[in-house]
């Protein structure tokens, strides 16, 4: 009877526990039915009407319909995502006039998290609701990561009137060209509630936004109409009409790692008439203020004479500003792909590198990939001269491809800006799919060696790719200098693919190849059941000694791919210590890597779940932001912990584990008697 009555309440907890319930969605652009499977996706109004807290949407690259209203609401514990597919790059395209219309947004639903997205040509991009000044009830708790904002008439990025904000790696570009819309900005915190840890901005990359209508914002990043809390760390922000960052009526507000240049652009603003770069405006906004390890510099026209007007004194440290457009310390910030990354000069080592305080300084740089944007004109304004590479980005797999950032400090203490000087790219971005910026070369589809024979600066594992896909090779992928060992070569670029294949030219010692068969076999890939199988081709090299290199140290740079195991093959070391099995992906697909492998990561690195097996119950407590302290993101989060369309249990297992230890239990009963 307890036996009974204990099965029938793990049966009670299965059925009312959210992560049961939480069910994964699959749409498409020309998505029919209502079975909303990935073999058979359906419409985003169909799906998005099935949705309950916990729940997933992904969407498929291409053009949707719009605008786009979120109709439900998720809740503290279980947030309601709509992300783009692995790889994809969803665009809600509006219609380009002087509308009100909001491309993706509600203004009723709460708990919502948007990743990977593309809004363009409405009127704000994303939106929650606006209740107007003075209000403080609106609908919060907003997560924006991942997602493009550009040509929008009034705001790229508006959250408004209320707390919990999150936007992360985002690009925000030409908003507010319309005379018909007034305050636009690019990211816009019109009165956000809280405090500083509850309404987060950080490493996004906001240029050439305006206000042509009231020509007093325009602003890359704005805080306004009683604020009481809000954070700007690791953002770019260049060539706005208005200032790289104004906080007008708002209190405590901090400002860290931010890198600004060139902004003032509208040379007709008069509210202020000279924005410059970090405008304070006085009054409130100069309360509560931290003010570190930013890096300024104004170009000295009327409109951008001051780098940092208006700061208080106090908690306002190691920034450095010039006010006379000097920037050789920035790699190319004004060239065809604006590059902000630290460079060394005289300035630099004087003043920049290595200069910030470690207090309140964040524990990664922005890592931002300057190729996912290009000198070439967007149209619209006459000083508009840059565009967001849609091409490119998509290439690359996504937005999420766009951002790599690296570790902080390299040296004795934070560098000053969003760039740490040195830093290497961390697994939570880079250009698994098609390559970022190398600090010794262009990382291509499985990174490209520079020209020190270090794999690719953005090299690591595509932090949101799911199915399987691992991105480039971690420390096994790097080449090292004249090759892998003495005259050897890593491999075809020391690639995990698509599913897990183990790079098939990994050479071991002074030239001694893995002899016939000595590679981790063609069947070392991950299984459907989310195990890596062993090589069937691992044997030892023939007329070789298994697990001796012929000419050299055995796995002396040549080492398999993560995931395969090698079964002998001469110098062939077992797994691959360098490579991450599916650290964009997730588990199913992408797989569990075996011995020798790492484990992959329940969700993305990026904080997404994998788009088509179970990921981890907390679906973005692997996100970068959740590593820096912000409760908002992955806590206790449920959504991603079932990834079957049509909502089937993913406590089934655990049930049918339940009955199975009953059984044994059952019988060491009976045989004890």
């Amino acid at each position: 009877m307890k036996q009974a009555l204990a099965v029938a309440a793990l049966l009670g907890t299965l059925v009312v526990s959210p992560s049961a319930r939480a069910t994964s969605y699959y749409v498409s652009p020309n998505g029919t039915g209502s079975t909303c499977a990935q073999a058979a996706p359906c419409a985003l109004a169909t799906a998005a009407s099935k949705t309950a807290p916990g729940d997933t949407v992904f969407l498929a690259g291409g053009a949707y319909g719009g605008p786009f209203t979120i109709p439900n609401a998720g809740t503290a514990s279980a947030w309601i995502t709509y992300q783009a597919s692995d790889g994809a790059l969803p665009i809600f395209d509006g219609p380009g006039n002087d509308t009100a219309l909001t491309g993706v947004g509600s203004s009723t639903a709460t708990y919502i998290r948007l990743v990977g997205l593309v809004a363009r040509n409405w009127s704000s991009g994303f939106a929650n609701g606006w209740k107007g000044s003075g209000h403080t009830d609106s609908n919060g708790h907003w997560q924006f990561i991942d997602c493009i904002a550009d040509q929008n008439n009034a705001n790229g990025i508006a959250f408004r009137s209320a707390t919990g904000l999150l936007v992360q790696e985002c690009i925000v570009a030409h908003s507010g060209a319309s005379t018909d819309h007034s305050w636009s900005s690019g990211v816009d915190l019109y009165g956000a509630q809280g405090t500083p840890a509850d309404n987060i901005v950080q490493r996004n990359v906001s240029f050439e936004n305006a206000d042509m209508q009231q020509h007093t914002d325009g602003s890359g990043y704005i805080v306004d109409d009683v604020g009481t809390g809000a954070s700007f760390i690791n953002n770019i922000g260049f060539r706005n009409g208005g200032s790289c960052i104004r906080l007008t009526t708002s209190s405590n507000t901090h400002i860290i790692n931010n890198s600004c240049y060139g902004d003032g652009l509208d040379v007709n603003d008069t509210g202020p008439s000279s924005p410059g770069e970090i405008f304070f405006s006085g009054g409130a906004t100069q309360t509560g203020v931290v003010l570190v390890n930013n890096l300024a510099v104004a170009t000295g026209s009327a409109q951008d004479s001051t780098a940092i007007f208006g700061a208080p004194a106090q908690t306002v440290s190691n920034n450095y500003s010039n006010n006379s457009g000097a920037i050789d310390f920035w790699t190319d910030a004004a060239g065809l792909h604006p590059d902000f990354h630290l460079k060394t000069s005289a300035t630099a080592t004087a003043s920049i590198i290595d200069k910030g305080t470690t207090t309140n300084a964040p524990a990664e740089d922005i890592g931002f990939d300057p190729r996912c944007i290009t000198k070439t004109s967007p149209g619209g304004l006459g000083w508009w001269s840059y565009s967001i590479d849609y091409t490119y980005i998509a290439g690359l797999g996504g937005v999420a491809k766009c951002f790599h950032p690296g570790a902080r400090p390299v040296g004795g203490a934070p560098d000053i800006g969003a760039y740490e000087y040195g830093a290497a790219a961390s697994d939570s971005g880079g250009a698994g799919g098609g390559g970022a910026t190398g600090s010794g070369g262009v990382s291509g589809s499985g990174g490209i060696a520079g020209s020190s024979g270090a794999a690719g600066r953005g090299g690591a594992a595509g932090r949101g790719a799911g199915g399987g896909v691992a991105g480039s090779a971690g420390a096994g992928g790097i080449v090292a200098t004249g090759g892998a060992g003495s005259g050897g070569s890593a491999g075809t670029g020391g690639l995990t693919g698509t599913g897990g294949v183990v790079a098939s030219g990994g050479v071991v010692g002074s030239g001694g190849l893995i002899g016939s068969g000595g590679v981790a076999g063609t069947g070392g890939r991950t299984g459907s059941g989310g195990m890596v199988v062993a090589g069937s081709g691992g044997r030892p090299a023939s007329g070789g000694v298994s697990g001796t290199a012929t000419g050299g140290l055995t796995g002396s740079g040549g080492l398999t791919g993560s995931g395969g195991v090698a079964s002998g093959g001469s110098g062939g070391l077992t797994g691959g210590s360098g490579g991450i099995a599916a650290t964009g992906g997730r588990p199913g697909s992408g797989g569990t890597s075996n011995s020798g492998g790492t484990t992959g990561l329940p969700a993305g690195s990026g904080g997404r779940p994998g788009s088509g097996g179970a990921s981890a119950p907390d679906a973005g407590s692997d996100h970068p932001d959740a590593a820096a302290g912000d409760a908002s993101v992955g806590t206790g989060e449920v959504h991603g912990g079932c990834s079957y369309a049509g909502g089937e249990s993913s406590g089934a297992f655990s049930l049918f584990a339940a009955l199975a230890l009953l059984g044994v239990r059952r019988r060491r009963r009976q045989g004890s008697r």
